[in-house]
């Protein structure tokens, strides 16, 4: 058996275990992630609105 053909198998395991780990693993992790800092900034907002002062993520000016 030649060693390029090994080094080809152990780069194709390879690569297919890292691609099941991005789909398994890192992107559920990074949605999970993702919604928490919106639920955090919402729910920041809405206490806020709630109590009759400004948010505190607002940026005054952004858009200017």
């Amino acid at each position: 058996m030649e060693p390029t053909w090994i080094l080809l198998n152990f780069l194709v395991c390879v690569g297919m275990i890292q691609v099941c780990m991005a789909f398994v693993v890192l992107l559920p992790g990074v949605g999970t992630l993702l919604s928490n800092i919106w639920l955090t900034i919402m729910g920041e907002r809405l206490l806020a609105k709630s109590g009759g002062r400004p948010s505190g993520s607002d940026i005054p000016g952004v858009n200017v």
